[in-house]
């Protein structure tokens, strides 16, 4: 579940997030992308905040270095 919150063009992407598995209480968190750079090398920044709890920020921490960042970089480094 989410909404795209932000969208500028080359600088930002903002949306909010929440997986079925939290309660329906729990608020959505808040996952922000920023750009920076030109084409020939460009710096991602990412943002992911507003979690229920210390153990879903520390899963979801994890989660991002496990399946996007680690995987994004062996991707790369192939394509050299």
């Amino acid at each position: 579940l989410g909404t795209v919150l932000k969208v500028e063009k080359d600088k930002v992407l903002k949306y909010s997030w929440k997986t079925t598995d939290w309660d329906i209480d729990d608020e959505e968190s808040i996952v922000e992308f920023s750009f920076t750079g030109d084409k020939s090398q460009c710096k991602i920044t990412l943002s992911h905040y507003n979690f229920p709890n210390q153990k879903e920020s520390s899963d979801h921490q994890k989660g991002w270095e496990d399946f996007v960042f680690v995987p994004l970089e062996e991707y790369l480094k192939a394509k050299r």
